[in-house]
């Protein structure tokens, strides 16, 4: 936090005008005051700087957003105190913005009590298998199309709470949004993690609409391995088909940042990456996790099953430009679907990260959640 200049100011409402108010931090300054005490002290306390020593400067702006506190943040930047010393005023001053962080902290919290929690999705009691449905507020249409998301994790770790502000995005434009565990390598084959999505997708297919979504409308989306997941999903139909959900229910996939659409292709530049730089070879990595056999790594690879009518439904492909990998992986993905004639948008942010890009969808002013929302209005 930022202390500054020494002028007498008065305090300023969240629009910028006078407050006039009995504020408990002006209560707390008065009796302290002292008639002896030096002129006085204006304090800039910026309540995202405070968020941000406590949440981290991403979280912090993703929890101001969540509570449609963007304009509190810049307008109100400053709390001024009447004269009084510098330490007195800073112990008002905190317990003014203490108030404040409750505020926003309770109203994330509260909205997110708006969600079911922890439904089985499987007969087996695995704790893994359970999901979170995120609703919203009361209105909107009778049936909400539904997005289904996978995290990430390389397959050997996250979790469905990953969701970032991705929930309250979605609910805002009239979804439900669905958040899915699943069993993890290496305690299961590539094939039975798969297969747990798929009874997932089954379940929500089938009991979605008793809460008020769509069965008939769903998207599939997802990030890092959740992305490869989400492609395959949408693309080889082998998947659903075992399970009863007809691939027409499918209306859009949001792969984020996936590097294994095509698994051979990452295991050779891996693998020749190695060889040329030095470096010990992975004991675990992408030839092993997908099963370390040749007929494996293909049929795990969504860009080996594109074709034309097989009801492939539209893709937007989000990725960080800064990875050469995730670059070449979006690209081939969005030139096999092309050839097919599926509908694709390809989106390449530079000025982020692997995570952060991830993070920040839901974001009004991320071009990568622009470009979300005009997918979305097209499908």
């Amino acid at each position: 936090m930022d202390r500054s200049s020494l002028e007498t100011a008065k305090p300023t409402a969240s629009d910028g005008s006078i407050d006039n108010s009995e504020s408990t931090s002006g209560e707390l300054a008065r009796r302290l005051l002292q008639p002896d005490q030096v002129p006085s002290i204006k304090l800039w306390f910026s309540i995202d700087d405070l968020l941000g020593d406590l949440l981290g400067d991403r979280r912090a702006k993703q929890a101001l957003h969540h509570c449609g506190l963007k304009k509190l943040k810049w307008n109100t930047r400053h709390l001024s105190c009447p004269p009084l010393p510098y330490r007195r005023a800073e112990i008002a001053a905190m317990h003014y913005w203490t108030f404040i962080l409750v505020f926003v902290l309770s109203t994330w919290i509260v909205h997110a009590q708006e969600s079911m929690k922890n439904i089985a999705y499987g007969n087996d009691g695995h704790p893994r298998h359970v999901l979170d449905i995120y609703r919203g507020a009361a209105g909107g249409p009778a049936k909400r199309p539904v997005v289904f998301w996978i995290h990430g994790g390389g397959w050997q770790a996250g979790d469905k709470a990953d969701v970032a502000i991705k929930p309250k995005y979605f609910t805002d434009k009239g979804y439900m949004f669905v958040a899915c565990n699943y069993r993890l390598l290496p305690d299961v084959t590539m094939e039975v993690l798969i297969s747990d999505l798929a009874q997932a997708l089954q379940w929500v297919h089938k009991n979605i609409g008793s809460g008020g979504g769509d069965p008939d409308r769903i998207i599939i989306g997802g990030h890092s391995a959740g992305a490869q997941l989400a492609a395959l999903l949408c693309i080889d139909d082998k998947y659903l088909k075992d399970v009863g959900v007809p691939m027409s229910v499918l209306k859009g996939c949001i792969p984020v940042d996936g590097d294994t659409y095509d698994i051979p292709k990452i295991i050779m530049t891996a693998e020749h990456r190695q060889a040329l730089y030095g470096g010990q070879m992975p004991t675990f990595g992408h030839r092993q996790k997908f099963g370390n056999d040749p007929r494996k790594h293909i049929d795990f690879s969504a860009v080996t099953h594109v074709a034309k009518n097989k009801g492939i439904p539209p893709f937007l492909i989000l990725y960080f430009s800064g990875n050469p990998d995730t670059t070449v992986q979006a690209r081939r993905l969005e030139g096999v679907l092309k050839e097919s004639e599926v509908p694709v948008k390809v989106l390449g942010k530079s000025d982020t990260n692997h995570s952060k890009l991830n993070d920040d969808l839901g974001l009004a002013d991320d071009p990568a959640t622009q470009s979300l929302t005009e997918f979305l209005s097209g499908l």
